[in-house]
């Protein structure tokens, strides 16, 4: 065991998944997630006509979306926060900093991410949601989670949080030199959509206006990287727990329509990119359980992910708060 004081903790935060997909751990899993006041706010369903069958609605849509995304080895997503945990402590060894992964809804949970790195003796901690555009509502969530397992580890050092890091060149490089490497063609009539998951609106404490501005910044940021009109990158949100609710918009589905009715309607590629997803998670695919998009002429931009651009760009941001 290391000693005490020699080393920086590093808290990778995510959202999670079931621990198997058995039916009883994906029940767990969506239950936490849907009673969560700061993924979806006390009341919610409930402000809305026949909110008690939409939420059920919303626990069924979840079940098959969580089903296809298993595989014998496991969870991909999983699998990756492995190696990014193993490749960030190589890169980061220098710098006498330790990583370890938490999940708001998962395992290891936030609580046991914590508990290791006080066992191993750090002498800080820095907690790292892997959202580059949390909101606030799931900031808070992480600050509640890590201030109670400190507590609970009785962690006595020094704290700080990355809240957010949609800002950094490093991720905006990477972020539009993924979508090229997806077949984006800036001489083309190709089109790009930046996809944001939605916040409903009654719950959003801070207001709706940052948020707005901190993707408009990076639908701005990219279209200047890929040498892009702006009116060539659109920004549009998705609704992960239901349709009738009152969500922040515009939505996905109907800026696709939008553009593709009337007489000078766009019929080329449209890529999709998801700049706050940094690992594969599935969910993010999905409108309450329905595939937001298919067809022909639909191409979507894979998550940084695995990629040797997300350890840099992580390893950037890290080291930039260390």
């Amino acid at each position: 065991m290391a000693s005490r004081g020699s080393h920086a903790g590093v808290l990778l935060v995510n959202r999670g998944l079931p621990a198997t997909n058995a039916l009883r751990d994906e029940r767990a899993f969506v239950q936490a997630l849907l009673g969560c006041r700061d993924v979806v706010p006390a009341g919610m369903f409930g402000r809305v006509k026949g909110g008690r069958g939409l939420r059920r609605e919303a626990e069924q849509a979840l079940f098959p979306v969580l089903d296809g995304f298993w595989t014998p080895d496991g969870w991909p997503y999983d699998l990756d926060h492995m190696r990014l945990v193993q490749s960030l402590n190589g890169l980061l060894s220098e710098r006498d900093a330790m990583v370890r992964c938490g999940m708001c809804f998962g395992s290891p949970s936030v609580a046991e991410g914590v508990e290791k790195l006080a066992k191993l003796g750090c002498d800080s901690l820095l907690v790292v949601p892997l959202d580059s555009h949390i909101g606030a509502n799931q900031l808070l969530l992480v600050k509640r989670q890590v201030r109670d397992a400190v507590e609970r580890a009785r962690f006595d050092r020094p704290v700080t949080y990355v809240e957010g890091f949609a800002d950094s060149p490093v991720f905006l490089r990477a972020l539009a030199a993924s979508i090229l490497h997806a077949g984006f063609s800036a001489e083309g009539t190709d089109r790009l959509m930046l996809l944001f998951e939605s916040q409903e609106q009654g719950a959003i404490r801070t207001g709706q206006e940052p948020l707005r501005r901190m993707c408009q910044r990076t639908a701005r940021a990219v279209a200047g990287l890929l040498g892009v009109a702006g009116e060539r990158v659109d920004v549009a949100f998705y609704r992960p727990f239901g349709q009738s609710l009152d969500w922040l918009d515009p939505f996905a589905g109907d800026v696709l329509g939008g553009l593709r009715e009337g007489d000078d309607a766009f019929a080329g590629r449209m890529f999709l990119a998801w700049p706050g997803v940094s690992l594969d998670g599935a969910l993010q695919y999905y409108d309450l359980g329905q595939p937001l998009f298919g067809g022909p002429g639909v191409v979507c931009v894979p998550p940084l992910g695995r990629s040797r651009a997300n350890l840099k760009v992580l390893e950037s941001v890290i080291a930039e708060h260390l």
